[in-house]
């Protein structure tokens, strides 16, 4: 996009970065053991190997989000906001303004993932960075550091070698924020606010946002230790989900109007029998296999709040 006075707008469209991120996020991944981070695949043969591992099985939830850049000598509310709660601005400052519902003029997006982050993982995920030529750096995976840390580690096919995800371009320049409060109000408009080393903050009503705010190279190490804490643990996240995704619609299982949200998402994924039209609860907790329940979870995610489903397991 043209740039805009001393506000620089992105250079490229959110499902670019996507994109971008979902090639690094589906390298081999080689930490103490190996991990894979994918999409619920609906192949049946490799969707088999979710049942084999549902107690180590760690589903994580993204919002992606493209950053305008304030130049120092932007003089918006953001900057003033920024100078009030101590956050520097002097080398200028990301930010990226959270989806309102055109319909019931709220901030659902944003709740959807903030209730969702009460038991599961989830967070915005937004780039350090505004130009299309860094975009391009970006998707090449490009290496910053010439050695390795005591970290996860990926398996670079095309190049023929490891390296750590400190090391990658792709995680070092992407923030995340975990939603910090539910929106309650109407305003015309909220932002998270950052700068290349973090320091969020959230506007309009301005707060310092510390908690929950880290690299992606930060979170998706986090991910992957949860991965093989649960399988110690043996933990299942079948349960947790289906109350999960009730909850972000604010409603239950009870409910007929969620029901009936539920049933239309399982006929389009063609997972529900129309011909016996069971009852769709006792469907779904009873007979639908563990990844049928992901795939139903991602497509109402992703079809109503543009929420991203992402499977960390081990490779075994």
């Amino acid at each position: 996009m043209i740039p805009t006075g001393n506000l620089r707008k992105p250079e490229f469209i959110e499902d670019d970065f996507i994109s971008g991120l979902e090639t690094a996020l589906a390298k081999s991944w080689h930490p103490p053991w190996p991990l894979e981070i994918s999409r619920v695949s609906q192949d049946a043969e490799h969707s088999l190997g979710y049942d084999g591992v549902l107690t180590s099985l760690v589903p994580f939830y993204i919002q992606f989000k493209a950053s305008d850049f304030c130049l120092p000598q932007f003089t918006g509310a953001t900057t003033g906001q920024r100078n009030t709660l101590g956050l520097p601005t002097n080398r200028g400052y990301y930010r990226f303004k959270l989806h309102k519902d055109k319909k019931t003029k709220r901030f659902d997006q944003h709740n959807a993932l903030f209730k969702l982050g009460r038991s599961q993982r989830v967070a915005y995920v937004a780039p350090m960075f505004y130009r299309k030529q860094q975009l391009t750096a970006f998707k090449q995976m490009s290496l910053t550091l010439p050695w390795a840390y005591d970290d996860y580690m990926i398996y670079d096919h095309p190049m023929r070698r490891n390296y750590s995800i400190r090391s990658s371009r792709a995680f070092a320049r992407c923030i995340t924020i975990q939603p910090h409060r539910k929106i309650d109000d109407k305003e015309p408009s909220h932002y998270y606010s950052f700068n290349d080393t973090g320091n969020a903050g959230f506007h309009s009503d301005p707060e310092n946002v510390e908690r929950g705010v880290q690299s992606l190279s930060q979170f998706l190490g986090y991910i992957g230790d949860a991965v093989f804490e649960n399988a110690d643990r043996n933990v299942s996240i079948r349960e947790s989900l289906l109350k999960d995704i009730a909850n972000v619609y604010e409603s239950n299982w009870e409910n007929r109007a969620f029901l009936a949200t539920v049933r239309s998402t399982l006929l389009d994924l063609d997972l529900y029998p129309q011909k016996r039209k069971p009852n769709v609860r006792e469907w779904v907790f009873e007979t639908l296999e563990t990844h049928h329940v992901l795939l139903m979870v991602e497509s109402l995610l992703i079809e109503d709040f543009n929420i991203v489903q992402y499977l960390a397991k081990p490779m075994y």
